[in-house]
């Protein structure tokens, strides 16, 4: 009807330009001017104009894209979870996530805080221990909600996608609204920080090039006075490694990949060793780059990573060099450097 209105509106326009253009004075008189000659200005049709008004309050007012199936089901019967995405705010208002995957024989994990990124793998015990909370809780019930709001930056709202092997699935999402109970919200937080960790014995890495308040030496960066050597680094053997693998990661920076040395057969690297590195480059902000040992039983079947290239997910690195021969359990253990190192325009 708006359309239509508009259309007689835009067609009666016409015709009165018509006849005042071959000198018929058509127009009524509160639309003429005060010397009694016609204006040509067209009568503005009220109802037309209104339906413009309209239109265009209804355009400005369709930010938010809600979807509900009432089909959903509420109650799921199977409780074997094979994957997970729950985003939440706990009482303390702190925003977090969290992504599981069932592997093979373990569980792997991204978990993430408005200060940390961690990934890791998991026992499978992890997905019962969620299918718990969701039960006790009823969260079940918010299956077939969606909510999208256009404009909300990343950080806001909830989102909980639970897939189970039997093809069932729990699907909520809102980007602007919290959909949990401060409550709720509780019991996700406390369950995301009780994930138990697979994890390997940890050995001390030293390095020379690590000062007293832990930064890294210059002569490591690719900075004007820098020389882009990989830095020195040594640790204690660890008995039944065959080789170590060495890597140098920023994690503010995803992961990008800044050193990787397989097959190494010696507890140590002299500086500038390592042929595949690349010194610290940035220009602002501190950064903080990490360098992992992994002490390994053999050689693993494939090598890990992108070098020069950002390398999102730690749990698939280490789950690489933790196979050989098709088989799991090539890690014996691993150590952990941490050191700063401030941009060229510090």
């Amino acid at each position: 009807m708006r359309k239509r209105a508009l259309l007689v509106a835009t067609s009666i326009s016409l015709v009165v330009l018509l006849l005042c253009g071959c000198g018929l004075n058509v127009l009524p008189r509160q639309h003429r001017n005060q010397d009694d000659t016609t204006s040509l200005e067209p009568a503005a049709d009220p109802n037309a104009g209104q339906a413009e008004q309209e239109e265009d309050e209804e355009a400005e007012q369709v930010v938010s894209d809600e979807v509900t199936m009432p089909e959903a089901p509420i109650q799921i019967e199977s409780k074997n979870i094979i994957s997970a995405r729950v985003e939440f705010d706990d009482s303390q208002q702190g925003h977090h996530y969290f992504y599981l995957i069932k592997l093979d024989d373990t569980v792997r994990c991204v978990v993430e805080d408005d200060m940390n990124h961690e990934d890791f793998e998991a026992p499978l015990s992890v997905l019962s221990d969620l299918q718990k909370v969701i039960d006790e809780y009823n969260m079940a019930s918010k299956n077939g909600y969606t909510a999208t709001t256009r404009g909300i930056p990343a950080g806001y709202g909830y989102e909980l996608t639970v897939i189970y092997d039997s093809g069932e699935a729990i699907r909520s999402y809102d980007n602007a609204f919290p959909g949990f109970t401060a409550e709720e919200g509780d019991a996700l937080a406390d369950f995301m920080m009780s994930i138990e960790r697979i994890d390997w014995p940890e050995f001390t890495i030293t390095s020379e090039d690590l000062s007293a308040d832990g930064s890294w030496d210059v002569s490591v960066t690719q900075f004007e006075e820098g020389q882009n050597l990989s830095p020195q680094l040594a640790w204690e053997p660890v008995e039944g490694a065959s080789e170590y693998a060495v890597f140098m990661f920023c994690p503010s920076l995803a992961n990008s990949m800044y050193m990787r040395e397989m097959n190494v057969t010696e507890p140590f690297l002299e500086k500038g060793a390592c042929e595949e590195y690349s010194g610290m480059s940035h220009r602002y902000g501190t950064r903080r780059f990490d360098v992992y040992v992994y002490a390994l039983k053999a050689a693993p079947d494939t090598t890990p990573g992108t070098f020069g290239d950002i390398n999102t997910y730690m749990s698939v690195i280490e789950r690489e060099l933790d196979t050989s021969g098709g088989e799991r359990g090539n890690i014996l253990a691993r150590g952990v450097l941490s050191g700063r190192c401030a941009g060229s325009e510090r």
